[in-house]
């Protein structure tokens, strides 16, 4: 989005993983980027994903707690995300540390999972159960945002294409069982399978 990234803006990705969103918006924009995460093979992986890439601008990773960024306050433009903030169980300590180092007037955008209200006790106990280990089920996202001290300018449920997703990937790890059961292990193949194949029906429950 050109509203996020564009040439010589500064853009921060937290919890980058193996590279993905920051290396697309690094390439597509041409914005100055810095992928941050925890774990050093994902931050290796990030590192060759953004050397194979045709990035005009700059881009480096950098090994950082999100809780405690080692950059100054106000130093980026905006800030990306997926799948981090569901994962993390201080999210209020995470947003508070991303508003400081994002300028004013930055934005900050990402994708996160969580429990809708308005579920049945059994409901919310069966989606906390299937989501990420720290998945909400006492807040919205637009209230973590708003309590961290951010103003929501756009949000969009995105359930049916999470839907959809989940769908694939049952689809693609039955297709390829063999391959994958090479590569994973036979353990690791089921426990995976069983955990997509309940995600799926969790979400059309």
């Amino acid at each position: 989005s050109s509203d996020l990234a564009a040439p010589n803006r500064n853009v921060l990705e937290i919890g980058s993983g193996r590279g993905w969103p920051g290396s697309f918006i690094a390439e597509s924009s041409g914005a100055d980027l810095v992928a941050t995460d925890i774990p050093i093979d994902a931050l290796a992986a990030t590192k060759l994903r953004l050397e194979s890439r045709a990035i005009s601008g700059t881009a480096s990773v950098a090994a950082a707690d999100a809780r405690a960024l080692p950059f100054r306050s106000d130093r980026f433009d905006s800030i990306v995300h997926a799948d981090v903030i569901c994962c993390v169980p201080d999210k209020r300590a995470v947003l508070r540390e991303c508003r400081r180092v994002l300028r004013p007037g930055g934005r900050i955008a990402g994708y996160t999972i969580h429990v809708p209200s308005g579920l049945s006790r059994g409901d919310v106990t069966l989606a906390s159960a299937l989501g990420p280990s720290a998945v909400a089920a006492d807040a919205s996202p637009r209230t973590l945002f708003e309590s961290s001290g951010f103003s929501v300018l756009h949000e969009r449920d995105v359930t049916p294409t999470f839907r959809d997703t989940c769908a694939a990937i049952v689809k693609a790890r039955l297709e390829f069982e063999s391959q994958l059961r090479a590569e994973e292990g036979s353990d690791m193949y089921d426990e995976e399978l069983v955990r997509m194949s309940a995600m799926l029906d969790g979400i059309d429950a």
